[in-house]
């Protein structure tokens, strides 16, 4: 996937789509080699992004959620919640410091402050070091991936109080 000067340069989609195809066949050897040509990539114009790929990766995290959560409407407070393999909630003072800003980024996506998205995905793309930049995205697909495996459970339905013939 990664570009030589020339020739076609795959959009942000595509890389975080093949990214997460390579974490979904567990082709870690494949995956690292990627995401190493993200993070400390060539001196080249026109090359895909980190910032772009992670910012696909993010937005498609609110798609999902927003996806199996189809029964939320305007109004609706939505409390992001992080939870182990056993099902007990985390704090996020438990989470990593990549988790804690990728979960306040996905609920800024969610939530429409694009602006906190944007500052985001510009400072994480700033780290001077790539091996944090490299947790960072693989974080993100990680959950991306979780995402995509779990089912999620119905929303109960909305109460319907009885209508007592005075509201029409």
């Amino acid at each position: 996937m990664t570009s030589n000067a020339g020739e076609r340069v795959p959009s942000d989609a595509t890389v975080a789509g093949y990214l997460i195809q390579l974490l979904g066949d567990r082709s870690i050897p494949a995956l690292a080699e990627e995401v190493l040509a993200l993070v400390c990539p060539p001196t080249q114009s026109g090359r895909y992004s980190y910032s772009g790929v992670l910012g696909w990766v993010i937005t498609a995290i609110a798609m999902v959620i927003v996806d199996q959560e189809s029964g939320i409407e305007d109004g609706d407070v939505l409390v992001p919640a992080v939870s182990a393999t056993e099902g007990e909630e985390l704090a996020a003072e438990e989470l990593t410091a990549s988790l804690r800003g990728l979960l306040g980024t996905v609920t800024a996506q969610l939530t429409g402050e694009h602006v906190a998205v944007r500052t985001y995905l510009a400072a994480a793309g700033r780290l001077p070091d790539p091996v944090a930049r490299a947790e960072i995205l693989v974080d993100a697909l990680m959950c991306l991936d979780t995402l995509l495996d779990v089912p999620f459970p119905d929303l109960p339905d909305r109460l319907q109080l009885p209508s007592d013939g005075m509201n029409g």
